[in-house]
């Protein structure tokens, strides 16, 4: 009787030591295995725990699934809140929820059909009820397709949404009253019955497109901070890094970081830098190139700003990398994504 005690709370404890509840009770499982005790697995009593590692337990014998009991539960909520929100008629909710797990699934585990299939059927879902809530649909359907650089199909969708119930195109106006309530009417110069913020978004989206991982970066010729002519043929030879920046923003520090851990790694293997300054000018811009490595190329906004638009950046901050002719192999500010991409190019070093 003594012995099957003992047993059962070995086994506790071997249980406790799989999912790292307590390091006790894993120390004393440790040293009854190290005194010839039989310390039993958790979920296969009749299989004796190893010792040697605690991911020897079953529980930790292959790497878990990637449609985890956890990943399934979290996802049966989110089901169950846009349920919920649809039968309240709560359709702003109903709409971002449907929206939150297309770009999840599209971004985390990276599976876009399933992604895409998700929310064009909340948009044929959501199109008769609620029209002006279904244009986050389709501006999370175009950020999908733009991840993946398929600019065909944003083009596609910006004329469906143009057919659409939930097309929103109209002038834009800027109403104020002067004098005696005296309505004055500004309306946007040049504006068509086609303006529309939602196109405008997924216009910017299409050039993102353009410029996802696998295209070419655009011709350009260009002059530095420091008077250099800077053109396409500067970055070809070698993998580089483009980088449009803000300077003193917080994002900045972080691309910093980035930037210099490529430097370290990559610099004296001849990684080209060119940097794009979306708020310095003139002098401002020499003085601020001056505290880097000469090699790096400064440029500002004025000089860089068609090549910016066409590539999707309208003021703000991301990093690009490229390979050594030219083609964009990374884009974003993950420190681990834009490093990875340079090891690629540099030939896994």
């Amino acid at each position: 009787m003594g012995e099957k005690k003992r047993g059962r709370r070995r086994r506790a404890a071997a249980c406790q030591s799989s999912t790292f509840a307590s390091k006790v009770r894993y120390k004393k499982a440790r040293k009854a295995y190290e005194k010839g005790r039989p310390v039993y697995c958790c979920r296969s009593s009749h299989r004796p725990w190893r010792g040697d590692s605690v991911r020897r337990c079953r529980k930790w014998e292959s790497p878990r699934p990637a449609d985890s009991i956890a990943g399934r539960r979290a996802r049966f909520r989110r089901r169950r809140l846009e349920a919920d929100a649809a039968s309240a008629r709560d359709w702003p909710a109903a709409v971002e929820t449907a929206a939150l797990l297309a770009r999840a699934l599209a971004f985390v585990p990276r599976d876009t059909a399933a992604a895409l299939a998700r929310v064009r059927a909340a948009r044929a879902r959501y199109m008769a009820l609620a029209p002006e809530e279904t244009r986050r649909l389709f501006l999370a359907e175009a950020e999908i397709l733009s991840q993946i650089g398929d600019a065909a199909g944003i083009r596609s969708l910006m004329s469906e949404f143009r057919r659409s119930p939930a097309f929103d195109g109209r002038p834009f106006e800027y109403r104020v009253k002067e004098g005696h309530d005296t309505p004055m009417v500004i309306v946007r110069p040049r504006g068509g019955p086609e303006n529309s913020i939602t196109l405008t978004a997924m216009g910017r989206l299409l050039n993102r497109a353009q410029a996802a991982p696998g295209s070419f970066w655009p011709a350009f010729e260009w002059q530095d901070a420091q008077g250099r002519r800077v053109t396409q043929a500067d970055l070809h030879g070698a993998p580089a890094l483009v980088v449009f920046l803000i300077h003193r923003s917080p994002i900045w520090e972080r691309q910093h970081r980035v930037v210099n851990t490529a430097w370290r790694r990559y610099g004296a293997a001849g990684l080209r830098i060119l940097a794009v300054c979306m708020n310095l000018d003139g002098n401002e811009l020499r003085e601020f190139s001056r505290g880097f490595p000469p090699e790096w190329f400064f440029v500002s906004a004025k000089e860089a700003g068609a090549i910016a638009a066409r590539v999707g950046i309208f003021g703000e901050s991301e990093i690009f990398a490229l390979d050594a002719g030219g083609r964009i192999l990374a884009r974003g500010l993950e420190q681990s994504e834009i490093i990875g991409a340079l090891r690629q190019a540099f030939g896994g070093r």
